[in-house]
């Protein structure tokens, strides 16, 4: 399978954020047709990605919850959405799938990938959040899991 020029241009930039953070350990970049990168949080079915969302100018880190019972510890976390919104500085985005086998809380920025001279900025933006969203959700997953057990 041959990548398209925009899976090549996302790949590109994923692999460039990598080196601006130092590739730390942990960190890796998925399938680049999904343009993601995982920071596993030390429970299965719970990781925070980052992903560059070119078609839409867009750049997001999220929560990914995908436990049996993802729903569980979803609302579990949203009973304390206000204190961790609070944490953050802003109102995240919090989405429950209607089926409850995956939800997500995110936060996005407007970003245009290709833009090299706002690259910087981009991946400062990446970095911050990553390291805050592992900071403010890792305890809080780790003191729910037997929830979405």
């Amino acid at each position: 399978n041959s990548l398209t020029p925009g899976d090549r241009r996302t790949q590109e930039y994923m692999c460039g954020l990598l080196r601006y953070m130092d590739n730390p350990c942990g960190r890796e970049v998925a399938d680049p047709y999904v343009r993601t990168m995982r920071v596993p949080l030390g429970l299965d079915g719970y990781e925070v990605t980052a992903k560059a969302i070119p078609s839409i100018g867009k750049i997001q880190v999220e929560l990914q919850i995908k436990p049996r019972n993802a729903l569980a510890v979803y609302e579990a976390l949203e009973t304390d959405r206000h204190a961790i919104n609070a944490e953050f500085g802003r109102e995240l985005i919090w989405l429950r799938e209607p089926k409850g086998d995956r939800c997500r809380v995110v936060t996005d920025a407007d970003a245009d990938i290709d833009d090299v001279d706002d690259r910087l900025r981009q991946f400062e933006w990446f970095k911050e959040n990553l390291e805050r969203f592992e900071l403010v959700f890792k305890r809080r997953v780790h003191s729910l899991a037997p929830v979405g057990r």
